[in-house]
């Protein structure tokens, strides 16, 4: 829509209320339609959050049977304390973890983007010839 649109319909005898009454109407249509677009990605994207959040605490829950479970082979008395661990030693173990990853991640990271480092020079030892080999090249020169 520009100028000229107006203008053609104008010219066609259309009042310009109505014009900007359909116009004002195709607009609450598009933003109706954008704001549910919206709402149901960031809806998509919380349940993709809380199934990941999911997915982590039940890894969590079995991370720590199975560390209590080698414990109880090698230290079946600290094994124990691992008996009766808490929502909160469960989100604080997912952090920790998902810290470790993201430093894992920088780390990889800033590793692919150091510079490579140059082969080193080619030292040569320059071996100053005898005067023998200086008078054979002399007179191989001539021949």
């Amino acid at each position: 829509m520009n100028k000229d649109y107006f203008l053609s319909r104008l010219a066609n005898g259309e009042d310009i209320a109505d014009i900007g009454n359909e116009v004002a109407a195709m607009m609450n249509a598009a933003m109706a339609e954008y704001t549910a677009r919206v709402e149901a990605e960031k809806a998509m994207e919380a349940e993709r959050i809380a199934n990941l959040e999911s997915q982590k605490r039940d890894l969590a829950v079995k991370f720590v049977d199975l560390v209590r479970d080698y414990g109880m082979l090698v230290a079946p008395e600290a094994a124990a304390t691992l008996e009766n661990y808490t929502e909160e030693d469960l989100d604080q173990m997912i952090a920790a973890i998902d810290n470790m990853f993201a430093l894992l991640t920088l780390t990889m990271m800033l590793g692919e983007a150091q510079p490579t480092q140059p082969a080193a020079p080619k030292v040569t030892v320059h071996v100053p010839k005898s005067d023998d080999e200086v008078l054979n090249n002399f007179i191989k020169s001539l021949i």
